[in-house]
């Protein structure tokens, strides 16, 4: 009996080996290739891309603007992802609704706008750009594990003048990359757009997404021109020199700034008092940065964009981090024999060719603001109060039963002819508590829905285009934003599901408002298992061990009883 027990127990210490070899071979295996050699070598590939949802395993309603361009760039250096490229086309829902993505951010970091494209939203009829083609920096968590791994990074994006727009003016999604497609494609470089040396090249602090020029581009207001260097075909280096931001009664100075997240090289500094805080600060009168390789220009009349962001301290801004794009435009290049930047004592054209406007009719109280460069000098601001007239009769048609109070807002030169803006501008209209529903009367009959921001008693609206506006008095709550609601094309009531929208199960999600803050991150990390097996190591090492003890005690007892 007791020999039958000895070897029971030597027949279990036989099999725990057995099982520990078997388990720690692969789990070896593994560890070998998580450390191994990266996944893709350097270079530059082409894969699979799509949005998808936020939380769900499906595309996101925005997916459909990569409908039809559904390859990605990613560049591989050092074996590492570092960025990864995405073209972008306009999102049609189905006939009835076109816009495109014109605003996006990854992980809560601008994304670098390499190409832009202007169109028009249906039904609303806005001229507008959208990212043709952007680049983002791939995050640690989202670089890939196996050759057909697939990993998600998180991206913010705006789709104007449609359904989602009016629920979630910014969604939330995920670029989805799909590694099993990679494919290495050979890049050939293209010709330098500009022989070696020195250039003066334009330069201006652009918003962050939208096409004006940023606040702080008052600080480049006496210094336009950067100075470029070009070596080997590639411009290497960029220096721009700042001066002081007025807006009176404010006084202040960019006293800080990065690109990509790394400071520049400070190339000097000046002291300077804030108005009309009067601190004093050292600001940045000149930097230097390297140009990225996807912001160097691919053609002679290129406009090429670089995130910014910096510090202007003491003013409405405050001591916040803003954020920017500096703006290039490669066709203004003109060449040099200067080394380095300078800043031009002579004061700017007090009379710019299209200045910085601020009007307003005293009549009715509406004023208009305009950025430079989107008027002429010299324009009128005109208001008439409409209370006959075919386009009242019409505005009386559409309104029904609201009470409103109708103008016609445009502009005009010296010699009196109708002036159009070159850009955006920012019309308010004087309302009292309550009343936010303004309505723009086309020309064939219909009114249009312009949702816009009430402010200390005004109704602000950024418009592309004047027009005839009726301002309803006493509303209580407006309809569909931007919807014509009376074109026969598209009638009041919604068009029907198949052609206006989305599956309705798809949908839902996509379109509620999210509980997360707005600047959540999450990011999805593909479940790779690798620390799946180190938890079953452990236990296997320790019942082996203990195998090992049994089997050292049984064999000592024996000896004793021998």
């Amino acid at each position: 009996m007791k020999k039958e027990s000895a070897n029971m127990k030597r027949l279990l210490v036989l099999l725990m080996a057995v099982v520990m070899l078997v388990g720690v071979v692969p789990m070896a295996a593994f560890a070998e290739q998580a450390d191994g050699a990266a996944v893709l070598e350097d270079g530059t590939y082409n894969l699979d891309a799509y949005l998808w949802h936020e939380s769900s395993d499906r595309a996101s309603m925005g997916d459909k603007a990569l409908e039809k361009s559904r390859t990605a760039v990613a560049t591989v250096e050092n074996g590492k992802v570092t960025t990864v490229e995405i073209t972008t086309g306009l999102v049609d829902m189905g006939g009835v609704y076109l816009s495109g993505i014109t605003e996006a951010t990854v992980n809560g970091q601008s994304v670098n706008i390499i190409e832009k494209e202007a169109f028009t939203t249906k039904p609303a009829g806005n001229a507008l750009e959208y990212l043709k083609k952007f680049s983002f920096q791939q995050i640690d968590e989202a670089q890939p594990k196996s050759a057909d791994d697939v990993t998600y990074t998180p991206i913010s994006f705006k789709v104007p003048d449609t359904p989602m727009d009016a629920v979630m003016p910014i969604m939330k999604a995920r670029v989805k990359l799909e590694w099993a497609t990679a494919k290495k494609v050979e890049v050939v470089p293209p010709a330098a757009v500009l022989e070696d040396g020195n250039y003066y090249v334009e330069a201006y602090l652009w918003h962050e997404s939208s096409d004006r020029a940023s606040m702080g581009d008052k600080a480049l207001t006496n210094n336009r021109k950067a100075l470029v260097t070009v070596k080997d075909g590639k411009v290497t280096k960029v220096q721009i020199a700042t001066g002081l931001v007025e807006m009176p009664p404010f006084v202040s100075a960019i006293t800080m700034v990065k690109f990509n997240g790394q400071e520049p090289e400070i190339l000097t500094k000046e002291t300077f008092t804030s108005q009309p805080a009067g601190k004093e600060y050292e600001y940045i009168k000149a930097f230097a940065f390297q140009l990225t390789d996807d912001a160097q220009p691919k053609k002679a009349d290129d406009v090429t964009y670089t995130p910014i962001s910096f510090k202007v301290p003491d003013t409405p801004m405050g001591d916040n981090e803003m954020k920017a794009r500096i703006k290039l435009v490669w066709n203004t290049a003109e060449k040099t024999e200067d080394t380095s930047i300078v800043k031009p004592d002579v004061p700017v054209d007090p009379k710019p060719e299209k200045p910085e406007v601020n009007l307003t009719d005293e009549a009715t109280g509406i004023k208009v603001h305009a950025n430079e460069g989107v008027l002429p000098a010299g324009v009128k601001l005109v208001v008439a109060q409409l209370t006959s007239g075919e386009t009242f009769e019409n505005a009386q048609k559409v309104m029904e039963d609201k009470k409103f109070d109708l103008y016609d807002v445009y502009f005009v030169d010296a010699e009196g002819n109708r002036v159009e803006p070159e850009g955006v501008v920012t019309v308010s209209f004087p309302v009292a508590e309550g009343e936010q529903e303004l309505y723009r009367i086309n020309a064939d009959g219909t009114k249009t829905l312009i949702r816009g921001t009430v402010k200390e008693g005004y109704l602000e609206v950024i418009q592309k285009k004047l027009g005839a506006y009726a301002v309803v008095r006493n509303a209580e709550k407006p309809a569909d934003p931007e919807t014509p609601e009376t074109k026969p094309e598209t009638p009041e009531t919604k068009p029907e599901a198949p052609e206006t929208k989305p599956e309705a199960p798809e949908t839902k999600p996509d379109t509620t408002p999210d509980t997360k803050p707005q600047n959540s991150q999450e990011t999805v990390t593909p479940q790779t298992g690798d620390g799946a097996p180190v938890m079953a190591l452990i236990t296997l090492t320790l019942v082996s061990a203990a195998a090992v003890v049994l089997l050292f005690l049984d064999k000592s007892r024996r000896s004793v009883n021998k």
